[in-house]
Parts: structure tokens; C-alpha cells; sequence
């Protein structure tokens, strides 16, 4: 609690140069805080959560797990240490559960700081524990890599989806570029357009949500019968079926 009073006394603790005189378990002792006080649902700190991450991470906290990582390289961390009256985890395995723990809670509250900060950072955990797992042959590496890997997949997958999103609403909006226009083309459907009912559903006339949509393609060809199928099938269906919701809504918004 006393971090979500006093933000700033928080950061000061990263403003030094790892070299300090800090005790070797002083930033896995960060770590475990950031990862059990922190970065879970029901912590008290809650409201202050984002403040507290994105103060967090800086440039002296990069290099202080680059440092750690380096460390652990060297295999020589000890299993278990009691700091200032708290027992925590100092093995690789403990260390890189709490650095997964709070890249995880990170990407799912602040994706913006995943693709701008910490994925470079998972990259280096994930290298750490290709090289363990091989040499020490342990089912917690394995598992622990299992889990980075994972959550690599999943923040190129969310930001693949962000991207297409972007050049979506762009294309909605008549500014796509011709680049954008094959990225869009590119791109795969998130359904089959045979399943997609040519009457509209209640839920998708009161939906805000942007279709997919693909332009009528003026320069080259298309991939397949599928591909100019599915361009022509939805863009004919939009004419139709965009007035119609734009009528309804508009009714219900201003009755």
C-alpha cells in the first residue's frame, strides 16, 4: 500500500546505476513485489496499478534485468534469500516466473508498453531459457519457456490484429494508401463469407463495431475465385445492409 502512496519514492529506486551498493537480491526483491503486490486482479493497489507499471519501467530498470539476465547466464543465483524480512525466490525459475508474471499482467493492461518496451526484454528470457533448458535438462525451464513462448504469440498476434484494425478503419474512412490496399488484400477473413447470413442479425444492426471490408481491387488480380468472392459478397452486402443500420441506430439514439 505504501507504493500506491507514494509513486515517486517507488521510482527513485530505479534512478541509481545497478552498480550501486544495492545487495545482489535487491532488484529479484522488485521483481517479487512488482509480481505478488502488483500485477494481479485483486491487489489493494488496483487503482494505482497503471501508474505504478508505467513509472516502473525505465531505462535503469532495462538494464537492471539485462544485468540480471546476464547473471543468470552465469548460474549463479542462489535458491532462496530473506530480504528485509521477506522470503522470496531467488532462483532462475523464481526470478523468471515473477518477470513473466508481470509481462503478462502488462500486456494485458498496457499493450502499448508491450510493443514499445518489453518485448525485447521477453525475447531475452526466452533466450535464457532455450540455452537452461538444454544445459540443465529441468521440466520448470521448460515450462517457464513454454509460457514466454506463448506470450510472444500472443502479443504478435494482438498486434497483427491491431495493425489490420488500423488499416481497416482507415479504409472505412476512404485514406488508404495503395501499400495499405495489399496489406489489406493480404490479409486472411475472419470468417468464411458462406457463413455470413445475407439478412442482418439484431446484434449486428445495433453493433458499432467496423466490418471487414476489402476494396474492389482497380490494379491486378486476385488471389483465387475465394478471394474476389469474398471481396464482392461482403462489399455488396455493406451497401445494403450499412444504410439500413445507420437508420435504425439513428432512430433509437434520437426517439
Amino acid at each position: 500500500m505504501a507504493i500506491g502512496r507514494n509513486i515517486p519514492e517507488w521510482v527513485k529506486l530505479f534512478d541509481s546505476s545497478p552498480t550501486t551498493s544495492h545487495s545482489a537480491d535487491f532488484f529479484p526483491l522488485i521483481l517479487h513485489i512488482l509480481a505478488q503486490k502488483v500485477c494481479h486482479q485483486g491487489t489493494v493497489l488496483q487503482t494505482n496499478q497503471n501508474s505504478i507499471l508505467m513509472e516502473t519501467f525505465g531505462d535503469n530498470f532495462t538494464k537492471q534485468l539485462q544485468n540480471l539476465y546476464i547473471t543468470m547466464s552465469m548460474g549463479v543465483m542462489t535458491s532462496r534469500s530473506n530480504t528485509n524480512g521477506i522470503t522470496i525466490d531467488t532462483s532462475s525459475t523464481g526470478i523468471l516466473q515473477s518477470v513473466y508474471t508481470i509481462f503478462a499482467f502488462v500486456h494485458l493492461r498496457c499493450p502499448s508498453t508491450t510493443r514499445d518496451y518489453v518485448v525485447p526484454l521477453i525475447l531475452g528470457a526466452i533466450g535464457i531459457l532455450s540455452t537452461m533448458s538444454i544445459m540443465r535438462r529441468d521440466s520448470a525451464f521448460d515450462e517457464l519457456l513454454a509460457n514466454f513462448t506463448k506470450l510472444m504469440e500472443t502479443i504478435n498476434s494482438d498486434q497483427k490484429k491491431a495493425k489490420e484494425e488500423a488499416v481497416r478503419k482507415k479504409f472505412n474512412k476512404y485514406e488508404i494508401s495503395e501499400m495499405e490496399e495489399k496489406e489489406l488484400h493480404d490479409m486472411t477473413p475472419p470468417d468464411d463469407f458462406r457463413d455470413i447470413p445475407i439478412i442482418p442479425t439484431i446484434q449486428e444492426i445495433l453493433s458499432t463495431e467496423e466490418p471487414f471490408l476489402r476494396t474492389n481491387k482497380k490494379t491486378g488480380s486476385y488471389i483465387d475465385a475465394d478471394h474476389y468472392l469474398d471481396v464482392q459478397f461482403r462489399l455488396l452486402r455493406e451497401d445494403f445492409v450499412q444504410p439500413l443500420k445507420k437508420g435504425i441506430q439513428d432512430f433509437i439514439k434520437n426517439r
